[in-house]
Order: C-alpha cells, then sequence, then structure tokens
C-alpha cells in the first residue's frame, strides 16, 4: 500500500511537470486588448528579450494627450490644487451624443515646452463601449471651472477708454456709458462681473458715433458683412464641435448663440443635423 502511494506521488508530479512545459509552449498576454499585425511568423527562431512577437494594446481605459497654452497655466493650476479636472473630448468621426466622451486630468508636466509655449497634459478617459481607438484624433475641452449664472456679452459690445473696459447699454432708446468689470473671454463672448445685468441690452456695433444719451437705431437683421461672417462660423468645423458640446453641457441655443456670434436658430438647426435635442 505505501509502495503504491509513493508511485502515486511520482506520477502526480510528472503531471505537474508536464503542465508546467506545456505552459512554456504558450505566450499568453498579460493584458486583453487588441492585437496588431502579427511580427513573427511561426517556424522562426526567438529568444527572450529580442523581437516582438505581437503588439496588444488596451484600449479601457485609454491615455489622452493633448497641450494646453501657458497663458492658461495660473488658471490651470488652481483647478488642479481645487480638485478634479473635467476633460470633454469629441471624436472627429462620430455623429450625435455618441461621439461625446469624459475624462479625467491626470497629469500636467513639469516643465512648459519653450518652443510651442505650451504644456502637455494627459486625461484618463473612459472607454468600455469601444468606440474611440487608440491614435484617434479629437477635440479635446478641459472644464477649467465653472461660472453660474454668468452674465455674458459679445465680445464686440466691450472697447477699451482711458479707466478701462466700457460699453454702451440701452435705456429708453438711448446709450448709457457703463464702466465693467470683465472675467474669462469665451470664444465670442466676455463674461462681465460688474457693469451690465443680465435683462440688459448691449450696443455691438456702430459705438464711435455713440455718445452717453444718444438715440439709437435697433437693427434686427444682421448687415451682409454679419451675415457672410455667421456662414464662415457655421462652416467651421471647430464651431460646430464646440455647439455639439456646449448643447451636451446643458447650454440653451440662446446661450450657445452668444458665445459664438451666431444667431439661436442657427445653432437649433445645426443640433438637429448632428442628431442632438438642445
Amino acid at each position: 500500500v505505501e509502495k503504491a502511494r509513493g508511485q502515486a506521488a511520482l506520477a502526480t508530479a510528472a503531471l505537474a511537470a508536464a503542465r508546467v512545459d506545456l505552459e512554456r509552449c504558450t505566450i499568453v498576454s498579460p493584458v486583453t486588448g487588441y492585437t496588431g499585425r502579427r511580427q513573427v511568423d511561426a517556424g522562426n527562431v526567438v529568444a527572450p528579450g529580442g523581437q516582438t512577437l505581437l503588439n496588444i494594446r488596451d484600449t479601457d481605459k485609454l491615455y489622452l494627450d493633448f497641450t494646453l497654452s501657458e497663458s492658461n497655466l495660473p488658471e490651470l493650476r488652481q483647478a488642479l490644487a481645487a480638485g478634479k479636472v473635467e476633460v470633454l473630448l469629441f471624436a472627429e468621426a462620430a455623429q450625435g451624443l455618441s461621439g461625446l466622451h469624459q475624462g479625467d486630468l491626470k497629469l500636467m508636466e513639469n516643465t512648459v515646452d519653450t518652443d510651442s509655449g505650451t504644456v502637455m497634459l494627459r486625461a484618463l478617459v473612459d472607454n468600455s463601449a469601444g468606440q474611440l481607438w487608440p491614435g484617434q484624433f479629437v477635440y479635446v475641452y478641459p472644464i477649467l471651472r465653472t461660472i453660474s449664472q454668468a452674465v455674458i456679452v459679445p465680445l464686440s459690445a466691450v472697447a477699451q477708454g482711458k479707466a478701462g473696459p466700457y460699453a454702451y447699454v440701452v435705456k429708453d432708446g438711448k446709450a448709457e456709458l457703463r464702466a465693467l468689470e470683465q472675467g474669462p473671454v469665451v470664444a465670442d463672448a466676455v463674461v462681465i462681473t460688474s457693469g451690465v445685468a443680465a435683462d440688459e441690452d448691449v450696443v455691438t456695433t456702430g459705438q464711435l458715433g455713440v455718445w452717453p444719451g444718444a438715440a439709437l437705431q435697433i437693427k434686427t437683421e444682421p448687415d451682409d458683412a454679419v451675415k457672410g461672417l455667421i456662414e464662415r462660423r457655421m462652416a467651421d468645423p471647430d464651431v460646430k464641435k464646440l455647439i455639439h458640446v456646449l448643447t451636451a453641457r446643458g447650454e440653451t441655443p440662446d446661450q450657445i448663440g452668444l458665445i459664438l456670434g451666431i444667431p439661436a436658430d442657427r445653432v437649433q438647426s445645426a443640433c438637429e443635423t448632428q442628431g442632438q435635442t438642445p
């Protein structure tokens, strides 16, 4: 009986050794992902640390590397110190809301590139649905700060004087000069922290011919030059992507139109074309 038990133990050890030898005949990927082309064919001689057999990319989650101008560096550092920085990205080929993805900023390079005046950033993006692909071009929008209930006016409404920025506000059909305190500039609009209320109208063209108390002519239709500018903006793919992103974040066509200098009905039409509901 004892002799038989010993033979059984030897057989068990031989089986374990055979399994180890069998495992050495198979290379198992340490990650789950998509493979590239085979770089070594069957029958080739390979050695440890030699030629790469196969490239495998893990696509969930993905690193997103992009740059930001050094002029935004103070605000970027302040946002990172305050907590998580959200990053929105939009895939070029996707349509509708399926093209919008979200990530979190994870890394800021410790130096500014002196050749380009930019700082390299890295975000981590969820890709569980597999809609993004390594190396794919995307539009990136880092959200450094969110201002609730902000008052914004077209950038063309703000002029510079000896005492600083100012604008003409429409009061009973006449011009009223207001000194302004400005916030950040976003596309074709500027945030006003003091000087203009949310329900007030401002003069956007012809300020050189306006003085305090001057009677104003309200135009309801843009002139040919403004119409041409609107058409050029609507044809700009960057503007279309920004409309998509702002709509996905809950902005109304009126708000988007003010930011981008485009009529709200054109924004509405662009959203419907992209399969979104403003």
